[in-house]
């Protein structure tokens, strides 16, 4: 636990008032979506695709790489809140190194291998597009299969913790519905991988196709994990810590969400120019991502604040 939280109620932390950090991630997030929104019906209207391949270059590819990043400075500074022996100090480290493999890969898929102004490289990825690509392609992974594993973990712990002070709960059959679907999506996938692998024309088995086809199956593991975060988040009625858990579920469902509808494209089920519209998905889920430690260091400093007042009342009376 936070060294600021009493041990008595370790999971109850009342609401901060005013400006906070979550409301001001919120609202950018709002923000750049009504902004793709625009220069998409502008495309839909007009013909003209320039300005929404510039929102995707510049400020898309912004709030992408800056919201992770920050998630991943935050995800620190939450983890080192936790003392040494703390339940949840492995959860967090866990979730930091999975926010730093999402930064990284971010900065390298969105920033660093692309070809525009903002990249300080803009002339190697021009001139080298074969290794812009690989360096595209790296990122991916990084931020894939590198951040899910790490947070695999971490919620691992986080459910350990829910389990011994009672808040695990059993999943709905809704909730189990969903699993099975994604379960079926995996397996399906899966499927392809085999196929494709025992074709004669197969490509060559590589680390980074290994590192792909671990993917679903971890976003498998994944999507349960935050099922069972969702049962403990109803159980803690919606406070700022179950604010923090509910942020990391609402993540990994439109992870989950975004990689169906990859799918989906792949497989030629959501045609162009309806492919466009599942770009969005991933704005939102990087945002969900760095609310989790944004709610956590909320939760802390309010609870610093009334230990505070707390001592300043023992002090006055």
């Amino acid at each position: 636990m936070p060294r600021a939280r009493s041990q008595s109620a370790p999971f109850v932390v009342p609401k901060a008032p005013g400006w906070t950090l979550p409301r001001r991630m919120v609202l950018a997030t709002v923000a750049v979506l009504l902004l793709g929104a625009a220069l998409h019906l502008w495309w839909a209207f007009t013909g003209d695709f320039s300005g929404l391949a510039f929102f995707y270059a510049y400020p898309g590819a912004v709030f992408l790489v800056g919201v992770v990043t920050l998630g991943a400075a935050w995800s620190w500074r939450a983890w080192r809140q936790f003392a040494p022996g703390d339940a949840l100090r492995g959860a967090w480290l866990g979730i930091a190194l999975a926010a730093s493999c999402q930064s990284l890969g971010y900065i390298l898929a969105h920033w660093l291998s692309r070809p525009t102004y903002l990249n300080p490289f803009r002339g190697w990825a021009v001139a080298h597009p074969a290794a812009a690509a690989a360096v595209h392609g790296a990122g991916l992974e990084i931020s894939g299969t590198l951040e899910m594993a790490a947070l695999a973990v971490g919620l691992a712990v986080v459910l350990r913790a829910y389990r011994r002070v009672g808040l695990l709960r059993r999943l709905a059959a809704w909730e189990w519905l969903c699993a099975a679907l994604l379960a079926a999506y995996t397996g399906h996938v899966l499927y392809v991988v085999v196929r494709v692998q025992t074709a004669p024309s197969a490509p060559p088995v590589t680390l980074a196709l290994v590192l792909d086809w671990l993917n679903n199956p971890l976003l498998a593991i994944l999507l349960i994990e935050a099922l069972l975060l969702r049962r403990g988040v109803v159980a803690m009625r919606w406070g700022l810590i179950a604010r923090c858990w509910g942020s990391l579920a609402l993540a990994i469902g439109l992870t989950a969400a975004g990689s169906v509808l990859m799918w989906a494209v792949d497989f030629s089920y959501i045609r162009w120019p309806w492919s466009s519209l599942t770009w969005y998905v991933w704005f939102p889920a990087a945002a969900a991502y760095a609310l989790a430690p944004a709610y956590q260091l909320q939760a802390t400093a309010v609870a610093r604040r009334q230990l505070a007042r707390a001592r300043a009342a023992r002090a006055a009376s």
